[in-house]
């Protein structure tokens, strides 16, 4: 009975992020960074990193997930976007426990060597003598933790919930907030599975030291992935689809299709490809017995994304 009333809290509290969702109007971009969480694996096969066990990601994208976590694992991942200027790096742990798992991780995404710029004398106006020199550097940083647990309800529903602290720097100014993630997960066949994650469920709240304050909207993505077997090319085939839900800086929601497809050939080398949002998605793996090693590759108009991710298991 317990756990009956603690799946039907969980999922009155997903229905709630989704009608904040709906409703709230806050800046757009203040968790802007957030939305590069996720494994290369994922990302190539069109950003569904919550339909996807994920090892260390599960935590940061869908933490029902780590209900079912086999083995202890470590996953590492590092991203270049536009030309190198923005970098994210992201460490997450995951491990099974009694009565289901717990995980934990950390991100950080940041642009280094910012230039300050001003007059050589600010009090006259700019000419070939006044001109604009490089007063100093600075950088950006944005950071996010997140400390979960995941749990079964039953051999078909599992469900699980994380805190996220958030930490962010601009020059001189910072910012802390907090948020909460939740998700669950639904298997009706064996070879369908289900999932539906919220981000930031109830609005994460962003305060900086100048008094300003900003709101992260809430993130929907649901979807469902169906994987079989052909013997006869020696391979495993996912398919994966979902839609994405979340607010504009007008308060506008913003509807995005994601989806794509796995090819892994004798369990060992996987070639991925999909669509996330507007754009093609392309990556590959390969997969032994304790470390998995994944790119995934993306263009955009101002860049070539690279994403390298590597999961290690510990038995």
């Amino acid at each position: 009975m317990i756990r009956k009333i603690g799946l039907r809290k969980l999922l009155v509290l997903l229905c709630c992020g989704l009608i904040v969702l709906t409703v709230s109007a806050a800046e757009r971009y203040a968790g802007e960074f957030l939305l590069a969480v996720e494994s290369p694996r994922a990302r190539a096969m069109g950003g569904i990193g919550a339909l996807l066990p994920g090892g260390g990601f599960a935590v940061a994208r869908n933490p029902a997930w780590l209900a079912d976590i086999p083995s202890v694992d470590v996953s590492l991942l590092h991203t270049d976007r536009f030309a190198g200027i923005v970098r994210n790096d992201f460490v997450g742990v995951a491990s099974p426990g009694k009565n289901g798992g717990v995980g934990f991780a950390l991100y950080r995404t940041g642009v280094e060597n910012i230039p300050y710029t001003r007059l050589i004398d600010p009090s006259l106006p700019q000419s070939g003598a006044n001109r604009v020199i490089v007063d100093r550097y600075e950088s950006d940083q944005e950071w996010a933790g997140w400390v979960g647990i995941g749990r079964k309800f039953n051999e078909q529903w599992q469900y699980g919930a994380s805190l996220k602290p958030i930490w962010k720097q601009l020059g001189g100014g910072t910012a802390i907030g907090f948020g909460c993630d939740a998700g669950v997960v639904y298997r009706p066949l064996k070879q369908v599975t289900t999932a539906l994650a919220v981000s930031d469920l109830v609005t994460s709240p962003l305060r900086w030291n100048t008094s300003r304050s900003e709101l992260i909207k809430p993130r929907l993505q649901a979807g469902a992935t169906y994987g079989f077997s052909n013997k006869r090319m020696h391979a495993e085939i996912l398919l994966a689809g979902a839609v994405e839900v979340r607010s504009d800086e007008g308060g506008s929601n913003l509807l995005s299709g994601h989806g794509g497809v796995e090819y892994v050939i004798d369990k060992v080398v996987a070639l991925r490809g999909g669509y996330d949002k507007d754009r093609p998605v392309f990556g590959a793996g390969i997969k032994t017995h304790r470390v998995d090693f994944d790119y995934a590759y993306r263009d955009e108009p101002l860049g070539v994304v690279h994403m390298i991710g590597v999961n290690y298991r510990i038995d």
